[in-house]
């Protein structure tokens, strides 16, 4: 049999800074970055206002290396729905079988909470230059749909991004996480987030707009049960009594897997208190991790707006700035290859 090979090519590339001059020809609450561009002042306003490309074009993730790599990596080989007719029933091809993903990490900024530090401004920035830079980068093919996989971006930075696209008369087509984690979580749920002090309030904020509970809280912890302790506790602590029936994370360093194995460990009772936390949590508990809600949220864009490109063939990968999981390299390679 002829042989299909799934091209990878792995290229280093550091973002470009974008020049700043003064111009007030946007309303005022947009970033000054974002008034140059729409003005012309960069001379990439021609790069943004072709977006977005249609099927024929890739998926371009961009942000911090971490949140990049996790998402392409899955949208590699995720299998949760019938490619045919889009149901809820894997169906052993991938489900962006045909597409080709870039993943374009920002190596010029690697930590946006470092970045923070700086202030919003400086993080306002950094995503919408990681977008006109994906772009840029990808003008042949063109992208057709852009996620933004740093969490920081939901809240420092979609709404420019947002208003450079309609600026610029683009079609504002992105996946933010905090969005697509609440999309996940599902509606009529009472949802408890695990997150970043940064970003407590952006949840409560998008949350309005649903028929869920949800309640943010931060935690700083490294082991999964520390991590999902830590919110149980201030849960609990703020006078919260409902069981919840949604947990869900933005750190790409706790996965669904892990989640689940901490809500077993605290009903397992072995510390005295974590038996009383783990009666919060319904036994039917949804858990939604950041990757898999980011996948989630892009096929069902790519499915609404039919931008697929039906081809019967493995998704491919293109990475700017980091290398794929070796484990991931190698399964595609004795996967997808058929002699």
């Amino acid at each position: 049999m002829k042989k299909n090979t799934i091209l990878i090519l792995m290229t280093v590339m550091l973002l470009p800074s974008l020049s700043c001059v003064p111009n007030n020809t946007s309303r005022p609450d947009t970033i000054p970055l974002v008034r140059r561009i729409a003005a012309d002042s960069t001379g990439q306003r021609a790069v943004v206002a072709s977006y977005p490309a249609g099927a024929e074009g890739v998926v371009a993730v961009v942000g911090e290396t971490a949140g990049v790599r996790s998402v392409v990596n899955r949208m590699l080989v995720t299998d949760e729905y019938d490619n045919i007719n889009a149901a809820l029933n894997p169906d052993g091809l991938p489900d962006f079988a045909g597409e080709t993903i870039y993943g374009v990490a920002d190596l010029r900024n690697e930590s946006y909470d470092a970045l923070l530090r700086r202030g919003e401004e400086t993080v306002r920035e950094a995503v919408v230059r990681s977008v006109v830079t994906a772009l840029d980068t990808l003008e042949s093919p063109a992208a057709k749909l852009i996620v933004l996989a740093s969490p920081l971006s939901s809240a420092f930075g979609v709404f420019d991004v947002d208003t450079l696209f309609k600026m610029t008369g683009a079609q504002p087509r992105f996946i933010e996480p905090v969005g697509a984690i609440l999309s996940a979580a599902g509606n009529g749920q009472n949802v408890l987030i695990a997150t970043t002090a940064s970003l407590t309030e952006a949840y409560t904020s998008a949350a309005e707009a649903s028929n869920s509970s949800v309640h943010a809280f931060a935690s700083e912890e490294t082991l999964a049960t520390d991590y999902l302790r830590e919110v149980l506790v201030q849960y609990r602590d703020a006078g919260f009594k409902s069981l919840v029936t949604v947990i869900a994370t933005d750190n790409y360093n706790q996965g669904a897997e892990a989640i689940r194995n901490a809500i077993e460990f605290l009903r397992s009772g072995i510390f005295p208190e974590d038996k009383s936390l783990s009666e919060l949590v319904a036994h039917d508990c949804k858990v939604v991790d950041i990757t898999s809600a980011i996948v989630r949220a892009c096929y069902l864009k790519m499915r609404n707006d039919n931008i697929f490109t039906h081809n019967i063939s493995y998704p491919s990968a293109r990475c700017f700035g980091f290398e794929m999981d070796e484990a991931i390299e190698e399964m595609q390679l004795e996967e997808y290859v058929s002699d």
